[in-house]
């Protein structure tokens, strides 16, 4: 009985197929090669940071308030975590796209998830407005007298269909802790411009946008010390 490989009936078996394995294997490496080169480039992370936009007749630099005796009295705590909306609860950068659509910005990421950065920028952004030690996010430090806690909820945070700009509307309470006082609320609709159309334009508008809502949040609650 004469045994025959399996790999035969497809004309490659044998060492009469051994030039069509050789060839098969040749293909296989030229597709893998091929494979490598036509990768996409490496993603590209931008952080939002904690560095004031470059001062506008838009965005004032506050004057920061000194600190003295009490300077902790009456602070604010900025309550975590900031609500978003759920598409914003990712580490994609949304561009507008046809019809009204988001579509990630291809080869772009934020560095750091948005539920994260908004409050830590917020709580920084609305220090400068209000001076050191009078604004405080998540957890306040022992002998800290907490005046008022701000919750936000941010109900839009993004490019606007045209894409010339940042568009970023929230609603805020201003809530005494002690239940002495009724709630402030308040609902803020912010802009700002897109320099230029690369991931480092929206970024910045991003960015400004942020402060843009500090500021108008701390003018508008300026009553509730």
């Amino acid at each position: 009985m004469t045994t025959v490989d399996d790999d035969s009936r497809w004309g490659i078996g044998g060492r009469a197929g051994m030039p069509l394995r050789r060839a098969a294997l040749t293909l296989a490496m030229v597709l893998v090669a091929g494979c490598a080169t036509s990768e996409a480039p490496p993603l590209r992370y931008h952080a939002l940071r904690l560095d004031r936009p470059q001062a506008t007749p838009a965005t004032p630099a506050p004057p920061r308030a000194a600190p003295g005796p009490g300077a902790f009295a009456g602070a604010w705590q900025l309550v975590a975590p900031v609500r978003l909306p759920d598409y914003l609860d990712r580490d994609v950068m949304w561009v507008p796209g046809e019809g009204g659509a988001l579509v990630p910005l291809d080869g772009h990421r934020w560095a750091e998830p948005l539920r994260t950065a908004v409050p830590r920028l917020l709580a920084h952004d609305l220090g400068d407005w209000r001076g050191d030690g009078a604004v405080w996010g998540g957890a306040v430090p022992a002998g800290v007298e907490v005046g008022r806690q701000l919750r936000l909820e941010l109900l839009e945070f993004g490019a606007t269909p045209d894409g010339k700009e940042v568009a970023l509307r929230a609603k805020w309470a201003m809530v005494d802790p002690h239940g002495a006082d009724a709630p402030v609320l308040g609902e803020v609709r912010v802009m700002a411009p897109v320099a230029s159309r690369s991931a480092g334009g929206l970024v910045d508008a991003h960015r400004l946008a942020l402060w843009r809502l500090a500021e108008r949040v701390a003018q508008s609650a300026a009553g509730s010390r």
